[in-house]
Parts: C-alpha cells; structure tokens; sequence
C-alpha cells in the first residue's frame, strides 16, 4: 500500500466522479486502532446517528495523540482519522463528503461543528460546596492582603539590608 497509496489519492484528487469507488481502497490511522483502517472501519466505529467523519492532520501518530485539538475526542467514543499528508485533506475538503452521507469535518477548524457534537464534561459534584463560610470570608481576605504585601515587600527590604 505504501508504493500505491500516492497514485490512489492523486486519483481520488483528479477524479472526483469516482471518489466514493476510490475511498474503500485508502488506508488512514485513527485515534481507536493503531493499525491502518479503510473509511468503512472508520464508519462502522460511528454511532447510528452520526454522519460526520472528523480528521486531524498532523505529521505522524505520535503528533496526532498528543494534539491538544484531539483533546474534546478523548473521553468520547467518537473516532478521528489521522491524516499525515496535506494531500489527504486536499480531497476530504474538495469532496466534502462521502457517499453523499458522511461530511468530512476537520477537527482544527470548525469549532461550530465540534461544539455540536462533543458536550462538555459535567464538573464533578462534591458533598462540599467548595465556599468559604460567610464569618471566615473577612478574615480570609485581610490573610491574603498581609500575605500579599509581605511577598511583594519583603525581598525589597532583604536586598536593602544585604546591600548596605
């Protein structure tokens, strides 16, 4: 696949007719599988509902898992493919679209659709509220001011003594 795989993609590029006979033969990485994936594993690993194919293009895997645009993708069972040629999304952008079902939606730049699908995580709920009660918040602050203030003029009388 490594000597074909140009050919198939400038193919995939140049005839656009085509496209959705070409694609099954195109081999990617994605953030569930190691192993290179055709585009039907990809969409077999997609919830019913789902008719987006998100991609990331980075250099190699090792830049692709560490992106923190792959981020919101962690803790969900959405698949991302890994791109490593700028060819590739050359054609997911020229294309658009696969099977005329599945939108090609680049996970660096379309926030609007990102935001759509992946919901952020619900904070955790703890059995404290996490507030200061109301007698401690003045004692509090007046802490934090003499804290404050000895850090910002403590080292300026400490280099006074040591100089003179």
């Amino acid at each position: 696949y490594k000597d074909f795989q140009y050919f198939i993609k400038e193919g995939m590029a140049s005839d656009q007719v085509n496209t959705d006979m070409i694609m099954p033969l195109v081999r990617y990485q994605a953030n569930f599988s190691e192993k290179f994936v055709t585009i039907e594993e990809y969409i077999s690993k997609l919830k019913p509902d789902s008719n987006k194919i998100y991609f990331l293009l980075a250099p190699n895997r090792e830049a692709a898992m560490n992106s923190p645009y792959l981020e919101p993708f962690k803790h969900t069972d959405i698949p991302v493919l890994f791109i490593y040629m700028h060819l590739d999304e050359m054609v997911f952008r020229s294309i658009q679209e696969y099977k005329k079902k599945y939108k090609f939606v680049n996970i660096e730049s379309s926030f609007e659709e990102l935001s759509k699908d992946i919901k952020a995580p619900e904070p955790e709920k703890s059995s404290s509220s996490g507030n200061i009660p109301e007698d401690e918040v003045t004692p509090y602050c007046l802490w934090i001011k003499v804290a404050l203030i000895c850090l910002i003029i403590m080292p300026k009388n400490l280099v006074f003594s040591l100089v003179s």
